[in-house]
């Protein structure tokens, strides 16, 4: 059996290690669903728990290694040794179970994770609800039957334009005051959905006082004023002409600029270590900034992998690295002294 035929089978199995979290579950084809995912959190026991997580959770959702059609993994960046562990292990079940295999940013899956956690939030807020069953889930580890994105409603690329828009800013602590991030923009609770800047390292308060700057200039002084409302050609309110963003490290956005004034702007993930420059940016631009903490969840690294799946996007199991961002401390430190 070759593999386009396995695809048939309309099951991914999705795995992420970049994080004190290891998690995993299997997904439609589609990423609009997910049968089963389990998440723990014991960073310095990935190597022993992630294979017997899969060898767990297949069973439980009454699956075998047949029934998967191709394997989706974190490729970081993250914790260099869970990184490793994570596409080590699934290249090796993709190889052993003859499975196409993608990887995919572990940034952009907590970053959409934190936006859908973010908004579901907000809208139990709102209605004075919450959702018991999942959070009963949570505390035993596995989820079942995850409605993600029902079929209709389309996971897309987007043109930077549109109302509602969301940054998003995924955080994974990276030590000594650093953080590995990037940004994204979203609309629909992230229904549409385009990359801004690049998978890095950054000092976050830098990274703070960059985001602040792209901020400044596109809603200049007035904290009220949100996508739709008028600015001039500068893409500001007149007192604070649009900055080009480039010496910040975030590219211009793709179509009308002017048009991309976000409705907020969330901070999510590993907040506790790095919540003092949110807050200031926070005190700075009042409702506007949010702040969500969020754990890694495998469900969207199948989300985000189902479109390259379907596009018959896969890489060579053989060939497939890890997005390291950074050398590990020892190896810095031994490339230090040569």
């Amino acid at each position: 059996m070759g593999l386009n035929d396995d695809k048939a089978n309309k099951r991914l199995l999705a795995l992420d290690t970049s994080t004190a979290a290891l998690t995993v579950a299997v997904t439609d084809e589609a990423g609009t669903r997910a049968f089963g995912e389990i998440s723990s959190h014991s960073e310095r026991n990935h190597s022993m728990h992630l294979v017997p997580t899969v060898k767990r959770l297949l069973p439980e959702l009454d699956m075998t290694p047949g029934d998967i059609g191709g394997i989706i993994v974190g490729r970081g960046p993250g914790s260099y040794t869970g990184v490793r562990i994570g596409i080590t292990v699934a290249k090796t079940l993709a190889w052993a179970w003859s499975k196409p295999i993608v990887g995919v940013s572990s940034l952009e899956a907590l970053a959409i994770g934190g936006l859908r956690q973010g908004d579901a939030e907000q809208g139990h807020a709102e209605h004075g609800d919450a959702d018991q069953s999942a959070s009963e889930a949570a505390e035993s580890n596995m989820l079942r039957n995850v409605p993600m994105l029902a079929p209709e409603q389309p996971f897309s690329s987007w043109s930077g334009e549109g109302n509602g828009v969301d940054w998003v800013i995924p955080l994974m602590d990276a030590r000594r005051g650093q953080v590995y991030t990037a940004l994204f923009a979203g609309a629909g609770a992230g229904l549409r959905w385009q990359r801004c800047a690049p998978d890095g390292i950054r000092l976050m308060r830098d990274w703070a006082d960059a985001v602040a700057a792209r901020l400044e200039a596109y809603i200049g002084t007035d904290r009220s004023l949100k996508l739709g409302g008028k600015a001039d050609s500068n893409g500001a309110d007149g007192n604070n002409p649009r900055q080009d963003g480039a010496g910040f490290g975030l590219p211009p956005f793709p179509g009308s600029v002017p048009d991309v004034k976000p409705a907020r702007v969330w901070f999510v993930g590993d907040i506790e270590l790095h919540r003092t420059e949110a807050n200031r940016l926070q005190e700075r631009f009042g409702e506007l900034i949010r702040i969500m903490p969020a754990h890694m969840q495998a469900r969207w690294i199948g989300r985000i992998g189902a479109g390259p799946y379907a596009a018959g996007d896969f890489a060579d199991v053989h060939r497939l690295e890890p997005n390291y961002t950074q050398l590990a401390e020892a190896e810095a430190k031994l490339l230090a002294k040569s």
